[in-house]
């Protein structure tokens, strides 16, 4: 099944996208017998529902943050979507502790560390731009990270200004 919102592909039980964390819409047909019980004002047109959202821990957010094998590509390297302040800080600052302590670990061999700076620096690059089309601008704005100190400017704005209130061109709504 594909996520209504950020077109990903999903279990058929999932009630939740993984990706977006969108709750999944389905039509009443689909619906299971607990879920027939909901409430004329919880149903939503046309005979489809949307559950609520559940409530997320500071642990379960921090969790969901945190790369591992099978999704740090998609963290750290994709342009598609859009990210939240919240989320952007978040992966920013785990991006820049990593970065810097491999850099330290390899400051006896400079080119090694220099790799890892780049690659922080592309990877600090691609989460600005998804940070970008939550705020509705073109993820181009983000050569300007290239600017030291035009960078720190830019990296406070994304940090501080408050991303589109529903849907735009880049995807759905952020938490």
């Amino acid at each position: 099944m594909e996520c209504p919102y950020c077109h990903e592909m999903i279990e058929e039980t999932a009630q939740y996208c993984p990706h977006c964390g969108k709750a999944v819409i389905k039509s009443k047909a689909e619906a299971t017998p607990e879920k027939e019980n909901l409430s004329m004002a919880e149903e939503g047109k046309k005979g489809q529902f949307q559950q609520e959202k559940a409530p997320k821990s500071a642990a379960s957010y921090i969790k969901e943050n945190i790369p591992n094998i099978e999704n740090w590509q998609e963290m750290y390297l994709s342009t598609k979507g859009r990210i939240s302040r919240s989320t952007f800080f978040v992966r920013w600052l785990l991006l820049l502790v990593t970065v810097g302590i491999i850099s330290v670990v390899f400051s006896f061999v400079p080119p090694v560390a220099a790799a890892f700076s780049l690659i922080g620096l592309i990877m600090q690059i691609t989460l600005g731009v998804r940070r970008l089309h939550d705020l509705g601008r073109s993820g181009l704005w983000a050569i300007i990270f290239c600017i030291p100190v035009l960078y720190f400017v830019i990296l406070l704005a994304l940090f501080f200004m408050k991303g589109d209130a529903g849907d735009n061109a880049y995807g759905p709504k952020t938490e």
